[in-house]
């Protein structure tokens, strides 16, 4: 008769215990060398260490994957299809993945991404669903906050000391514009779009351009200096328009509406149309929104209208 079952000797309970703690350890190290946790609008999410097929859905987001070497799989494009002008050629045969505002989530999901770049403020109601497709990074909004989104996405694509040297070289580039500029220090630079149906619309404090100027070294009328990206121009009163000098940019498929707003004689009336000082802007990225590629055209555009 076998007798009284024994209990294992305490060495073989510890040799267990050290086996499992090995085991999870080398999963946690495992899952750390393969992934980072990276903190953005949505909370934490991990992503792969090195991310190479990334869905981009915002302006920004494209700019900097391109400027940071990483070539998207798929894009989100503006509501009439287009992608933004100066990056255009660098996309070329890539995946449409929706618009900034719907991203199509069957497009996305075809092209295999393992990293989707979006913004809170476009595309938060679909967070949930894009982010059980492939780790989702979200920016809280774009324009003015253009540099730190630059960092978020460096972060995510593991490219943190790249993104840093990317602002770096763009601080240089503002630095020759400011330098270009300095006979006008002081002026007051008017930023207005032209839109479809015959829009007007000021930039104001919180937008890409308004911070591309403030770079620049050149101040903004009072007006416009509302915490707003864009100020709408409502009824026939266009001061809010004036300035020292108005950089004017032109929605696609405005080019008519741009065309009457020059007819019209409270735009003859402004100072800065009388004395010849209305200057155009490429509207992608001035209004649109970019990264650090657009920053530093604005600039280099800039010095070469301004620049005395």
């Amino acid at each position: 008769m076998p007798g009284p079952l024994r209990p294992l000797p305490l060495v073989l309970f510890a040799g267990a215990l050290l086996a499992g703690c090995t085991v999870t350890e080398q999963r946690e190290k495992a899952e750390t060398e393969s992934s980072l946790k990276v903190a953005h609008a949505e909370g934490e999410t991990r992503v792969p260490a090195q991310a190479d097929r990334v869905v981009a859905l915002s302006p920004d987001s494209l700019d900097t994957s391109l400027a940071l070497g990483v070539k998207p799989v798929g894009v989100a494009t503006f509501d009439d299809k287009h992608v933004p002008g100066y990056l255009a050629p660098r996309v070329r045969g890539v995946e449409r993945t929706g618009t900034y505002s719907k991203p199509w989530l069957n497009a996305v999901e075809f092209v295999g991404p393992n990293l989707i770049l979006g913004e809170k403020d476009l595309q938060q109601r679909f967070y949930g669903r894009l982010n059980a497709i492939a780790s989702t990074i979200f920016t809280d909004d774009r324009g003015h906050s253009w540099e730190v989104n630059t960092r978020l996405f460096g972060e995510a694509l593991a490219r943190t000391d790249a993104a840093e040297k990317l602002l770096v070289r763009y601080d240089a580039v503002a630095a020759r514009t400011r330098e270009a500029l300095t006979p006008l220090r002081g002026s007051q630079a008017s930023v207005v779009r032209v839109l479809k149906g015959g829009r007007v619309e000021a930039a104001g404090a919180r937008s890409f351009a308004g911070t591309l100027l403030g770079d620049a070294g050149l101040e903004r009328p009072e007006a416009q200096l509302e915490e707003e990206d864009a100020i709408p121009v409502k009824g026939a009163d266009l001061s809010a328009l004036d300035g020292d000098m108005i950089l004017v940019s032109v929605e696609q498929g405005a080019g008519a509406d741009w065309a009457a707003l020059r007819q019209k004689p409270e735009w003859a009336r402004l100072k800065a149309v009388r004395e010849r000082q209305v200057h155009e802007m490429p509207d992608d990225p001035w209004r649109t929104g970019g990264g650090v590629l657009g920053a530093e055209l604005c600039q280099r555009r800039l010095a070469a209208l301004l620049g005395r």
